[in-house]
């Protein structure tokens, strides 16, 4: 399956799973207040489906899912990385007739964006056509900087949703507010509730904001974490084929 394909069933089932999680929030939580505060009820017209929060809940889950698909991608790689294509050994070399049953081994493998199958795959190629060692490395340095931009850009998406999540937040406290002055204004302070109407209503607003920066605080975690990951299991694939193909060539 594609990376797109697998994508965007990740974020299809993200969004089913955020959906759900709003209906089962305003199914259990009986207080009207704190439903109001977490999800956006509107407790005059009884309605959340269209509230900012529901937004936010959903763009949360979409971010997580992105994420998921950065941990599966990187388990996937992590495996390849354990079987031995290389010898291991501090004292054996690999010699050019060598290379064409490594490249065998490889092959499967090395369709896998980003894992350890295709950087050998790529430095054999280049050896076998250069037949320089200093020409090999250079090819891996470029691969591992090549390798490191892209990761860096894999994460652009998740950036800019954990940005989003608080400034949906900033704009339902917007909204939550003028809200609450236009109800100010219609009443005209008259009611024995009016002050109580009126602080729950702003409370509601501010809690937007609230709520939507602990979200967008997790998935920035989540994503230093993940990210650090990835680009330390890209070392760890740099630092593999250094040890064990580059400083293990035997040119006769």
């Amino acid at each position: 399956m594609k990376e797109y394909q697998q994508r965007s069933l990740i974020a299809i089932a993200m969004i089913i799973f955020g959906v759900v999680v709003v209906v089962i929030l305003n199914v259990f939580i009986n207080d009207t207040f704190l439903k109001a505060r977490i999800i956006g009820f509107d407790i005059e017209t009884g309605s959340y489906i269209y509230s900012i929060q529901s937004m936010m809940w959903i763009v949360f889950f979409i971010a997580l899912g992105e994420l998921l698909y950065r941990v599966l991608f990187i388990k996937r790689n992590e495996k390849i990385f354990q079987k031995s294509y290389l010898p291991e050994d501090d004292y054996a070399m690999i010699e050019v007739s060598e290379l064409a049953e490594i490249s065998k081994a490889i092959k499967q493998d090395a369709k896998v964006t980003g894992s350890l199958a295709e950087f050998i795959q790529k430095l054999l190629m280049q050896f076998q056509t250069s037949r320089s060692i200093e020409q090999t490395l250079s090819m891996l340095n470029a691969q591992l900087e090549m390798k490191s931009n892209t990761i860096d850009l894999n994460y652009n998406i998740i950036r800019y949703l954990s940005w989003l999540i608080p400034t949906l937040g900033f704009i339902g406290t917007v909204v939550g507010i003028a809200n609450a002055l236009a109800y100010a204004g219609k009443v005209n302070g008259q009611g024995a509730t009016f002050v109580a109407d009126l602080t729950q209503k702003l409370a509601v607003a501010f809690d937007t904001t609230l709520v939507a920066l602990v979200m967008s605080a997790i998935v920035v975690f989540l994503t230093h974490i993940i990210q650090g990951r990835e680009e330390s299991h890209l070392t760890q694939i740099g630092q593999y084929c250094l040890d064990n193909f580059i400083n293990k060539l035997y040119i006769n």
